[in-house]
């Protein structure tokens, strides 16, 4: 018997959430293809604030045949058959009780359907491509005919699939996880049933296991040995410690003008912008946004450009300049390791998502002086607590802290005129009586869901 193993989607398990992980530095994620392994730097990712750890968990943006699993399972699989294409991608997750090792399996399938499955003996139907309905059987000789009859079908919403597979004489009756999603509608990975017992029986969370009772035509044909591997599996996992290192450091040299238009430092991890810069140009920081983790800005900086921290997904601290008077619409928006940051005094605004997407961001503080936050300033930051808002604030905008899961109780200052619509929805530890408060005064639009 073969079974099909699948993410949890349920909200006791998983959590409220539509994935558990939001991957940090997700241009990488995006470069891990179903058809090729890949060499990438390491996945990092953060817990969302509304999810539940488990075991098992969706690959998010990664699109090939895959699970991200715990370490402890990865010890598991280690233990057992897979099919030789398969890859280990490590990702470290962060969570508020610390960081866990966890990693992408990936399996490459079309190779081992090739040498493990006959082809040619195997029944293929024409079906829809959402499966529900079959047109008749066609012909295949292999993965190639397959993909050569996809591509010159006249109609777009056909697709080959086949219910049932023939296993050929070169199929390891031993082997523990496969897929087949190449030439089948089945999902997920495919695992035996010896693994199957064991998953069950270390207590693993955050998946599915569906029994396939007709998987092979031919199942009686597979003959895997009695022997069972010897499992031993660790109970716990604890947080790795993280150990400090020294940031490598780059000093841009002095900008003629005042104008920096680009850093020229690829591997910088802090970056120290001198004193006279007073403009700093669009995507300035591109070059060096894939390990810039702490920004330096003196007081001279007057004005920003467009894209200015694009790709800086490693980025938890930036030291802004004194003499700020705006924060810029978007500019620290998706920077999703942004931990905390502080505001210059005279900063009247915060602009249009801002720090939308800032997934990572715990702590902001908020000047005297402020007077506007602008629409989806905060959007989606999942970990921000505590916000003061200062006594000089006028207006909140639309969507300013949607989906702030984690936002407590604030004091609306007596001189805000104005909160938009869905200002604060998505938020579950507001207390009755601060809606009450809000609802008195603006109404029923700051907490409800609205979209146009």
């Amino acid at each position: 018997m073969y079974y099909t193993l699948k993410t949890r989607c349920d909200d006791d398990v998983v959590g409220h959430v539509v994935t558990q992980i939001d991957y940090l530095n997700s241009e990488y994620a995006f470069k891990i293809p179903s058809f090729e392994f890949v060499s990438i730097p390491l996945l990092k990712a953060k817990l969302n604030r509304r999810a539940k750890m488990t075991d098992v968990m969706d690959g998010g943006c990664i699109c090939a045949c895959g699970l991200v699993i715990s370490e402890r399972m990865k010890q598991l699989f280690d233990q057992f058959n897979i099919i030789p294409e398969h890859k280990y991608y490590p990702i470290e997750v962060s969570a508020k009780s610390g960081v866990f090792s966890y990693y992408y399996l990936q399996l490459l399938n079309d190779k081992f359907v090739n040498k493990n499955i006959d082809i040619p003996n195997t029944t293929f139907y024409w079906s829809n491509l959402s499966l529900t309905k079959t047109y008749g059987t066609v012909k295949i000789g292999s993965i190639e005919d397959m993909d050569k009859l996809r591509k010159t079908c006249p109609e777009t919403n056909r697709f080959i699939q086949a219910k049932q597979v023939v296993a050929s004489r070169n199929f390891d009756g031993n082997l523990d996880v496969f897929g087949l999603n190449s030439i089948t509608p089945i999902g997920g990975i495919i695992i035996s049933e010896r693994l199957k017992n064991a998953i069950e029986e270390n207590g693993f969370t955050g998946m599915h296991i569906v029994p396939l009772p007709d998987l092979f035509a031919n199942e009686k044909d597979i003959k895997p040995t009695d022997d069972m591997p010897v499992v031993e599996v660790p109970q716990t996992e604890r947080p790795k410690e993280t150990p400090l290192k020294e940031l490598k450091t780059y000093e841009v040299p002095p900008c003629d003008q005042g104008v920096l238009e680009y850093v020229r430092c690829e591997d910088a991890e802090r970056v120290i912008v001198p004193e006279g810069v007073e403009e700093i140009g669009s995507s300035a920081f591109l070059w060096c946004s894939s390990h810039l983790r702490e920004l330096i800005l003196p007081d001279s900086v007057k004005r920003f450009g467009e894209d200015l921290f694009t790709g800086c997904d490693l980025l938890e601290s930036v030291r802004l300049p004194q003499g700020m008077k705006e924060i810029p619409d978007g500019l620290f928006g998706g920077c999703n390791s942004l931990k905390r940051i502080e505001l210059p005094a005279g900063v009247k605004k915060i602009g249009e998502h801002a720090f939308s997407g800032c997934i990572s961001l715990e702590e902001i503080a908020l000047n005297e002086g402020l007077e506007t936050i602008g629409n989806h300033a905060f959007e989606d930051c999942q970990y921000l607590e505590n916000v003061v808002l200062p006594s000089t604030l006028k207006s909140i905008g639309d969507f300013a802290f949607l989906n702030c899961v984690s936002l407590n109780d604030m004091a609306i200052p007596e001189s805000v005129e104005s909160i938009g619509e869905s200002a604060f929805f998505g938020s579950e530890d507001f207390s009755k009586k601060f809606i009450s408060k809000v609802t008195a005064r603006f109404g029923e639009l700051p907490f409800e869901e609205c979209y146009d």
